[in-house]
This record gives C-alpha cells, sequence and structure tokens, in this order.
C-alpha cells in the first residue's frame, strides 16, 4: 500500500503593522557638484562638471541650465562635459540614475 503524504505550511502575520520593517534597502548613491568650469559663456560653450557620483552611462546623467536641458558630451565618475544649451543664466543642476545633487552652481550667459 503506497501512502502519500500532503504537507501544508500556513504563515500566519497577525497584529503586524509593518511585516517588512526588517528588510532594509541601501541610501541612494546621491550625486556632489564641486565646479562648473567655465561658469560663464555663450551659447555652445562647452562646460566641465567636476563632483563624485556621476554615472558613466551618457543616458543616466542629465543637466539643466535654468531648467533647459543640455547635451552631456562625455561622462566619467569624477566630470561631465556638456554643451551650453541657449541664452540662459542660472543654477546648473545635475540628476544621475533620478537622484539630484545637492550643489547648485550657477552659469551665468554673456
Amino acid at each position: 500500500m503506497e501512502r502519500k503524504f500532503i504537507f501544508i505550511v500556513l504563515f500566519l502575520f497577525a497584529g503586524c503593522d509593518d511585516k517588512l520593517s526588517w528588510i532594509k534597502t541601501p541610501d541612494p548613491i546621491i550625486p556632489v557638484v564641486y565646479t562648473i568650469t567655465p561658469d560663464r559663456g555663450t551659447v555652445g560653450t562647452e562646460i566641465k562638471v567636476s563632483g563624485t557620483n556621476f554615472s558613466t552611462t551618457l543616458s543616466k546623467n542629465k543637466i539643466t541650465i535654468n531648467g533647459t536641458s543640455a547635451t552631456i558630451t562625455e561622462a566619467s565618475a569624477t566630470v561631465l562635459t556638456f554643451i551650453a544649451p541657449n541664452e540662459t543664466s542660472g543654477p546648473v543642476l545635475v540628476t544621475v540614475n533620478n537622484h539630484l545633487a545637492e550643489n547648485r552652481p550657477v552659469f551665468t550667459y554673456e
């Protein structure tokens, strides 16, 4: 005579407000901008952003000047090179993997 066993495992989570609170997610890596060189120029000026935690993949970095997107031409973990987009002055915002850099140097259009 052949015997078959069936095991049923039941997990019951009762009275727990946050069942997954023990799982820790790593803190995001926030980009940091130290300087932009030059900090003034005209349309088409090549600008270098020095900092840390940039992506070496161009498409994972985003740069805007006063809200206008700039074209990034080179990327390393510590330097991004981009072209000034148009006749605008304002803060240079660097975003890497959807994380905004904390420092926002200003580019002045001349």
